[in-house]
């Protein structure tokens, strides 16, 4: 049967007569994305998210796929700006159904996003690690150029059971899961999921499988635990809570001195959230904050916030404005929790706070494979390198024009050493 003679069966067509009574809306979801939107623009209505989606989607790809062509900032306001215009109605931005904006500005932070998103899925290949087999970490020459241990990115591990049994430990992972997060044996997971780290890291660099198809493979890949097992598998660091808020603490020291506006006013929010809660752990908690503040770089591509709105918003709608990269999200109908790929990963133990929520966001860089967003670049290198430990030779910064890895940014350099002075503990 073809979809349109099931569409007609859906609506009730039995016989000619009855196709008086079929209205344009009931073939709507037969139409294309484009088409779709075009329809609900032209009854002056809003379009579906995803239809919208498409629609910026079409856009810059259209735009990027053209050759010689150099379109800025102002230049992407203007294509936004001339679609709400002749779509005000359908683009307008709404809050309970009050309109509060005329929508140019999210359009054009959306246009912006899914630019950022093609650069990045052309130079993705780029940062596939390949190494060779090595077993243990013991200096510098154990580890390949980000920093893993040597094979451990491709699943290379000394006495690894075949791949037949490791699937079969994944089934009995997958009936583990099913239990409540009080029955779980914790040490049995920790050896299967050690057991199995080869074959997670074969469904992982799959590019047949997309990373939400990964963690319904491996859910417990969701959880911090077993999560940061696998980073630390992959990298041979695991940072423990007192030398994250330590270093934190550190920063927070040091950053008090500087004069910076945007600097004073972050430093004064985690003053006064330590006064509320009598306790240090804002410091903690706000360390890729502070590192955003001092770098003038965009926290919002790390952390989005939507506990301060009228309405919780559903975990599709936060969905439906997140980028491809790693962030955490604060607020919705879980307090925090991280996304990747553009999907939250929905744990049933949950993320207790913001710093263990910043530690999974920066290990899921590396368990992903994927390269630090240009917008918070030297945040995400500061940490990885003075907060974790991983020095390696490059960058996870985009390759330049060349092709050649990145040096270590400038200012990353800069502050490491300026911390070197303030505190020898800090040195390069």
């Amino acid at each position: 049967m073809t979809p349109l003679m099931k569409k007609l069966q859906d609506v009730g067509v039995e016989k000619p007569d009855d196709l008086k009574f079929v209205q344009p809306e009931d073939f709507i979801t037969l139409l294309k994305p484009i088409q779709k939107l075009m329809s609900a623009c032209e009854q002056g209505k809003q379009p579906e998210a995803s239809d919208r989606r498409e629609m910026i989607r079409t856009i810059m790809s259209k735009i990027i796929s053209t050759p010689d062509t150099q379109v800025g900032r102002n230049e992407i306001r203007m294509i936004a700006g001339k679609i709400v215009a002749k779509y005000p109605k359908s683009f307008a931005d709404r809050i309970n159904g009050e309109t509060v904006g005329d929508g140019t500005i999210t359009l054009l932070q959306q246009l912006e996003n899914r630019r950022e998103n093609e650069s990045r899925k052309n130079t993705h290949k780029n940062f596939k690690r390949k190494a060779k087999a090595d077993e243990v970490v013991s200096s510098v020459k154990d580890l390949d150029s980000y920093g893993c241990i040597k094979g451990r990115w491709e699943g290379e591990m000394v006495g690894a059971d075949t791949e037949e049994i490791q699937e079969e430990t994944r089934q009995a992972l997958l009936k583990e899961y099913k239990e409540s997060p009080d029955n779980w044996n914790q040490k049995n997971i920790d050896r299967w999921m050690e057991a199995t780290f080869p074959l997670q890291r074969k469904d992982i660099n799959s590019s047949e499988l997309t990373v939400a198809a990964v963690l319904e493979r491996w859910p417990f890949l969701v959880e911090q635990r077993w999560f940061s097992q696998h980073f630390q598998l992959l990298t041979g660091k695991d940072v423990e809570a007192n030398t994250w808020a330590s270093k934190a603490e550190r920063l927070y020291a040091y950053l008090k001195s500087k004069a910076s506006q945007q600097l004073e006013d972050t430093m004064n929010a985690i003053k006064d959230e330590m006064e509320l809660t009598k306790n240090k752990m804002p410091i903690t908690d706000h360390l890729p904050t502070m590192l955003a503040a001092y770098f003038g770089e965009k926290e919002a591509t790390l952390i989005c916030k939507y506990q301060d709105e009228t309405r919780k918003r559903t975990p599709k709608e936060i969905e439906d404005e997140l980028v491809l990269t790693p962030c955490i999200v604060i607020g919705g109908e879980r307090q925090i929790q991280l996304a990747v790929d553009g999907k939250l990963m929905k744990s049933k133990i949950g993320i207790t706070s913001l710093a263990k929520a910043t530690k999974m966001l920066f290990e899921a860089f590396y368990v992903f494979s994927v390269s630090y967003p240009t917008s918070s670049t030297n945040t995400l290198d500061f940490i990885q390198r003075y907060v974790i430990g991983i020095n390696p030779c490059s960058t996870k910064f985009p390759r330049g024009k060349q092709g050649k890895c990145a040096s270590v940014p400038l200012r990353v350099i800069k502050l490491a050493n300026e911390l070197a002075l303030f505190e020898s503990d800090w040195c390069l």
